[in-house]
Formats: structure tokens, sequence, C-alpha cells
């Protein structure tokens, strides 16, 4: 009987994109702060990297906040994961609402340590070398711990039979790991829902945070599960 192994990541990355219109320039510690979106010590804590009337990133430990004057965006390496969705939800709902949103991403990626042989093994699955003609049969390389030839990067997506209305695509792509150095596999996962066929006057940040409450939990379950069933793949 084959025994299925599990792949846990060694690093694994959240991001919630928003997309719309915003005001950089106040978003200061002490304005999350203010507004209960973090603690009084996190805010004193926090670490403003830049911040101009049309820029803003803050390192507030457990997470990185960026905003411009069409997108915010929250990145998390630390779980509980739901911290970046309780956050950004907080903002659109109850610190600017009636802000225009025009579209939400949840996106996970996911670094894996793999030998040599394993990520050779990945490529040839995701792209078998039959497929490229006599060309593919170039492609194969005699030493795996000495690659130079095969995939680079693969994106597949699903833009159809998604549950929510607004749940426009999921986009998965593999490629090498930029981290994890020789033979790391990346997994990065967009979840994107958008509002760009609404009405304007509907297009506004309640819709955007109602999106996170019922949708980020699923979204991450969803990327995990796409991300165990490519990593047996390895096997």
């Amino acid at each position: 009987m084959r025994v299925t192994v599990r792949h846990s990541p060694e690093i694994e990355e959240v991001t919630i994109v928003i997309v719309g219109v915003f005001t950089p320039g106040i978003m200061s510690p002490f304005w999350f702060s203010f507004h209960g979106l973090v603690s009084t010590r996190e805010a004193e804590e926090a670490t403003v990297t830049l911040m101009t009337p049309e820029l803003t990133q803050i390192d507030f430990g457990w997470g990185r906040f960026y905003a411009d004057q069409q997108r915010i965006q929250v990145s998390t390496s630390q779980s509980p994961w739901v911290r970046a969705s309780d956050l950004i939800s907080k903002m659109l709902s109850e610190v600017l609402p009636g802000t225009t949103c025009r579209a939400v991403g949840i996106n996970v990626s996911m670094d894996y340590p793999v030998t040599a042989e394993q990520r050779e093994s990945l490529g040839q699955k995701l792209a078998p070398r039959d497929a490229w003609g006599n060309w593919g049969k170039r492609l194969n390389n005699a030493d795996p711990t000495k690659p130079s030839n095969g995939l680079t990067l693969i994106t597949m997506r699903q833009g159809s039979d998604l549950e929510n209305p607004y749940n426009k695509y999921v986009d998965v792509s593999v490629k090498s790991s930029n981290i994890l150095k020789p033979y790391g596999i990346s997994i990065y996962i967009n979840d994107h829902y958008s509002y760009m066929d609404e009405p304007d006057s509907s297009v506004n940040s309640e819709i955007a945070a109602k999106t996170l409450a019922s949708e980020f939990e699923k979204s991450l379950e969803r990327s995990h599960s796409i991300a165990e069933e490519i990593m047996q793949g390895v096997e």
C-alpha cells in the first residue's frame, strides 16, 4: 500500500491585497492604534520604513502593511493568519466605510525544501518533455544536482466553477524557490475577487470586508489543499 507523505512548507506567507482608492499619508502606526486596529504597544514598537502622502510602509513585527493611492496590502509569515484578515476587515468596515474598493486578493506563497531528484521529478510531471517534441528530448538533466534544463515556471488558472460570484479566478504558479537554495520549490496561489462589473455606487469597502469575512478561511484551506496535492508529485 502506498503511504502518502504530507509535505509542509518551510516558509509560508499570506498576503491580502485590496485595490481601490486610498489616502496612505494618514495611515501611521498611531492611526492604527487610535482606531483599534492594533494595540498601543504594537504601534509604539512598529517600524515605519516609509511614509509620504503617496506611500506608507509599516512593519508591525507580526506583519507588514503597505499602502499607496490604489492599493493596501498586509503580508504575514506568522500564524494565526486570520490576524491579517481581521485587521483589513475592520479597517474597511469600521474605519474607512464607503471607500471605493474594486478587487480583493487572498494570496499564499509556500516554499518547500526538496532534493534535486524530487525537484526534477516534479518538473517532469508538471511539464512532460514529450509534449515539446524533438526539442523536449534535449530538456532532460543527466545530473539533477546540476540542472540547466527543464521547468522554470508554470501557471494554471481556474476561472469557472467558483462558488463566490465575485471570485473571478484562482491562479497557481510553481517554480524554483528564490529563497531555499539550491533545490527548493515555490508554490504561489493568487485567489482573485473583483467588483469591476458592479455599479460604482455599490463598489465600496463593505463589500470587500464581507468577502474577506466569508472567504478568507475557505481560500486558505483551498490553497493548502492545492499545494499539498502538487507536492505529492515529488514522491
